[in-house]
């Protein structure tokens, strides 16, 4: 084989693999994201919120159900050379003898900011608060997010350490309407 061909194949092959990484780098995040949680094959999946987090990671949060039970939860995503995947999740069934929901997930270690994650779906559309109070008194607002055509909500507060906490779901006035435990 002469050098000239040599040269042409190997910079062929140099091209395709740069081809590659760019259409990879480039590609829709929400979609890829999109994709990877729907790989689980739950039936039923609504996918409620994505929130990235860095250019490596992120976490999507989504309903699920099959003929007799609602399940809300979420998937830690990461980004390598070949896209989104997902690496870690849980879900848990949807209360329904309270008016919001509550799930800790443990982020430590997964290269997040925060060590933890605080997360439920609210099932009383009176809710339009909620609050996070751990043992120490330390009180933090969640973000409340509305999604399905303003349908549905559900809260999420990432937080620095594991605590025990209260969770306190309140009223446009502040009235409580739901506090666990």
């Amino acid at each position: 084989m002469s050098k000239k061909m040599k040269i042409i194949i190997f910079s062929s092959i140099g091209i395709c693999i740069i081809i590659y990484f760019l259409s990879v780098i480039l590609k829709d995040d929400y979609k890829e994201i999109e994709k990877a949680v729907r790989s689980i094959n739950q039936p039923m999946t609504n996918i409620a919120h994505v929130e990235i987090m860095g250019n490596t990671r992120a976490i999507a949060f989504y309903e699920w159900s099959n003929a007799t039970d609602e399940y809300f939860g979420i998937t830690k995503l990461k980004k390598n050379l070949f896209g989104w995947h997902v690496d870690d999740g849980s879900t848990s069934a949807t209360p329904e003898n309270y008016k919001i929901g509550w799930s800790v997930s443990n982020l430590a270690g997964d290269d997040f900011d925060y060590s933890s994650l605080l997360y439920g779906k609210i099932s009383d559309p009176g809710i339009e608060e909620v609050v996070i109070v751990t043992d120490s008194g330390n009180e933090n607002s969640a973000n409340i997010v509305e999604y399905g055509a303003g349908e549905r909500f559900y809260w999420y507060l990432f937080a620095e350490e594991p605590a025990a906490f209260t969770t306190i779901g309140r009223s446009k006035e502040g009235e409580i309407i739901e506090q666990y435990p």
